[in-house]
């Protein structure tokens, strides 16, 4: 056997013998047994998100023909069903696809499909206008594997059809394996969207663990150079504060919006750059024809900046285009370290009570993580896991096990960051 083989037989097995213990939970981490109809309800959000690209499709939503890669029991294949006309799922576990036909059963427009764990032959080409995948790229040990799924994405859509899909953005260390896969950046995105004709449309998320990406099939025969007659040309810039020209250093607000005409109808933030000198600013979203010509990208400010006016010159294929925008980088408001959430770190859906002795918290705008501290009740947690999960944001996941000596009851949770100490946040020990 070749090592493609030996890896696709090592991703079966290994979910395989997931979802036989316990299927819901690693598909999902809400919680250790959770309920078919909790686990199943469970999806509707996400099938929201994906159901906001629906209107970037030239057909009615009751026509659409779906593919999900990585279906695994069928959660958010069940949620969409009954908005579309026809949809599939493929996962490389026999044991997953058995579970999401027992899950689908009552709906006759969704089908499920054992795939090879590295391509899309059992579909033909130019079938779907959607295909959709969430949380399982980030458990593919093999760079190879995910990017020959995404050739097959490309040959499976219809031209004008949308990709969208996770990634795992940011490396947290470790061994990879079938549960912690490879890393993929923005950056290798772009470039694969240049070279298979991809148009990119929206990267969120940029290096954090949960990069959510965009793309449109360019339809064969669209020139993607310039063809108008008028160049390209920059009309105007916004901020989060509007019209002013005037962006925080960091902070959520720290990026700007620049408005391009005449950008060719077929060119994506894969042609795109923004520089000011030697930064770069990453460019993250761009949106729809507006006002019959003009296009909106927003631009993430680059990291470091200096304060004052900064120049900012738009790049088509590497080359000036269109102009330049000065902006004025002004201190950020000053960001206090929060407390986002505190839940039991395994049984999240459990929220605050604490079922498996062990608590997540989840923090942001640290400053110093070296300075992070924690305390249940007045005694302190000396070992804790500290992971970033967005760099940008400077947000943390910190997970730790209860001590013996912390018994079954109400507790207080307080965080330190530096000087600041967070909370107390109740928790209720279960055990």
């Amino acid at each position: 056997m070749d090592g493609d083989g030996m890896l696709r037989e090592r991703m079966r097995g290994d979910w395989n013998r997931r979802a036989q213990e316990d299927a819901y939970y690693y598909v999902a981490f809400g919680r250790k047994n959770q309920p078919r109809d909790e686990f199943l309800s469970g999806g509707r959000d996400l099938a929201s998100e994906i159901m906001l690209e629906f209107p970037k499709l030239p057909k009615p939503a009751s026509t659409l023909r779906v593919l999900e890669i990585g279906c695994g029991p069928g959660r958010l294949m069940r949620q969409l069903a009954p908005e579309i006309g026809e949809i599939h799922g493929v996962d490389v576990s026999d044991e997953m696809i058995r579970l999401a036909r027992e899950h689908l059963a009552d709906l006759p427009n969704a089908h499920v499909h054992v795939g090879d764990g590295t391509s899309l032959n059992m579909f033909g080409d130019s079938l779907f206008d959607l295909v959709y995948s969430y949380l399982v790229f980030q458990h593919i040990p093999d760079k190879n594997v995910v990017f020959n799924y995404l050739q097959e994405t490309h040959r499976v859509l219809m031209p004008d059809g949308v990709f969208r899909g996770q990634f795992k953005g940011w490396a947290h260390g470790g061994v990879t394996d079938t549960w912690n896969g490879i890393v993929v950046t923005s950056e290798e995105l772009r470039e694969f969207c240049r070279a298979e004709r991809f148009q990119l449309l929206a990267l969120e998320g940029i290096d954090t663990y949960y990069l959510c990406t965009t793309w449109r099939k360019i339809e064969p025969g669209i020139d993607g150079h310039q063809s108008a007659r008028e160049p390209i040309a920059i009309r105007g810039v916004t901020t989060s504060n509007g019209a002013d020209p005037i962006v925080p250093v960091d902070g959520p607000d720290s990026w700007f919006s620049i408005w391009i005409d005449n950008l060719p109808l077929a060119y994506g933030l894969e042609h795109l750059s923004v520089r000011a000198g030697y930064a770069l600013g990453e460019c993250y979203y761009l949106g729809p024809l507006e006002y019959g010509t003009l296009r909106q990208v927003n631009v993430l400010l680059p990291p470091g900046m200096p304060l004052g006016p900064a120049e900012f010159q738009l790049f088509v294929d590497g080359t000036p285009a269109g102009g330049s925008v000065t902006i004025s980088v002004v201190p950020g408001e000053p960001l206090k370290a929060k407390v986002r959430t505190i839940t039991d770190a395994i049984d999240l859906a459990a929220g605050s009570r604490i079922n498996t002795r062990s608590v997540k918290a989840l923090v942001d705008h640290v400053t110093d993580p070296n300075r992070i501290s924690i305390r249940v009740s007045g005694e302190r947690i000396p070992r804790f896991d500290l992971v970033c999960i967005d760099p940008r944001h400077r947000s943390y996941d910190i997970s730790f096990s209860l001590p013996d000596s912390i018994r079954p009851g109400s507790h207080r949770v307080e965080v330190g960051c530096g000087p600041d100490m967070l909370g107390p946040f109740d928790i209720e020990v279960e055990r």
